[in-house]
């Protein structure tokens, strides 16, 4: 396996991207290489913050739920800044 299939990988951005000059929702995109089975983007614009899952089925069957459950936590986070 060539070294660069094992490494995470990660992609950020702090620019406001509205096409054709409309603000739209964001999409979040995981980058992934090689054979990973997991990858997780987590993003926020203006406040809110949003979870993407890429996953391997057999590795995690419903990503939503995993997904949902990591929204939950940083939900308990955002009360920290109080």
């Amino acid at each position: 396996m060539p070294l660069s299939d094992a490494r995470p990988t990660a992609t950020r951005s702090s620019e406001p991207r509205f096409p054709k000059g409309v603000p739209n929702s964001l999409l979040g995109w995981v980058p992934m290489t090689g054979d990973q089975s997991l990858g997780v983007c987590i993003y926020s614009c203006n406040g809110p913050v949003s979870v993407g899952i890429a996953t391997d089925a057999g590795l995690v069957p419903e990503p939503g739920i995993l997904a949902r459950m990591i929204g939950e936590q940083f939900e308990t986070f955002a009360g920290w800044n109080e």
